[in-house]
């Protein structure tokens, strides 16, 4: 597994390491729970997978779409600096639909695994370091920004998470 896929990977598990189901399910203060979250980072690990896929059948000849000088901006601040800012609504293909924390767990591995495998297939097929595939908010990003947007989007809610861990039950 590449290395930050790995390092995403594990900031996740250690933020719901030994947590409870019936914990991570329930939402408390119009907030997402836990549960959410880890759906909500599924959704956006997949729909990754997924978009690679197709990328890739299109082959090399595509070219991506240039990026705004705003998109140049937010990627410097999420994909250099590693910040990913609060208070963001997050697109509508990977709001949380509710999903059991239990059915989540069975598919973390699986879903991580086929992020790995999706960008590493579309970095040997396209290149790392040229732009592939659109975020939804933030434009054009190579197979090498892909990797380091999912270690800080997860680095990001994984804050959340403990956040949501130390409220009462």
């Amino acid at each position: 597994m590449h290395p930050e896929i790995q390092r995403a990977r594990d900031t996740l598990f250690d933020a719901i390491r030994d947590l409870a189901p019936d914990q991570a399910d329930t939402a408390a203060g119009g907030k997402w729970s836990v549960a959410g979250i880890v759906e909500h980072l599924c959704l956006a690990y997949s729909k990754s997978s997924a978009g690679m896929a197709r990328r890739r059948e299109k082959g090399p000849g595509v070219p991506a779409r240039s990026r705004t000088v705003r998109q140049r901006f937010q990627q410097f601040v999420v994909v250099t600096l590693g910040y990913f800012p609060p208070g963001r609504e997050s697109p509508a293909a990977v709001v949380p639909t509710g999903r059991p924390y239990r059915d989540l767990l069975a598919d973390l591995d699986r879903v991580f695994s086929e992020l790995d495998a999706s960008l590493t297939a579309t970095s040997r097929a396209l290149g790392g370091s040229r732009a592939v595939l659109d975020h939804p908010v933030l434009g054009p990003f190579s197979v090498n920004q892909w990797r380091r947007f999912h270690l800080v989007h997860t680095r990001h809610h994984a804050k959340q998470i403990r956040t949501r861990r130390q409220l009462p039950a």
